[in-house]
């Protein structure tokens, strides 16, 4: 029997690969946000494939949860 934890361990799995594959020919910056609308002052550069966080600005406030 296939369980969710197994499916998503597949997931991960097959994420992991594809960012180590991938060349990251196009990329967004964007907000980061440690929950939907709550964003933490940075602004992150993601690869438009595969999801993987390539770049953070060097503006992150290191005290925002304290």
């Amino acid at each position: 029997m296939i369980t969710a934890k197994a499916i998503r361990d597949k997931a991960q799995q097959d994420l992991q690969e594809l960012q180590r594959l991938c060349i990251h020919p196009n990329s967004t910056w964007m907000n980061e946000e440690f929950a939907p609308a709550h964003g933490t002052g940075c602004t992150v550069k993601v690869c438009d494939i595969c999801e993987k966080v390539l770049e953070r600005n060097s503006d992150y406030n290191h005290n925002f949860f304290r």
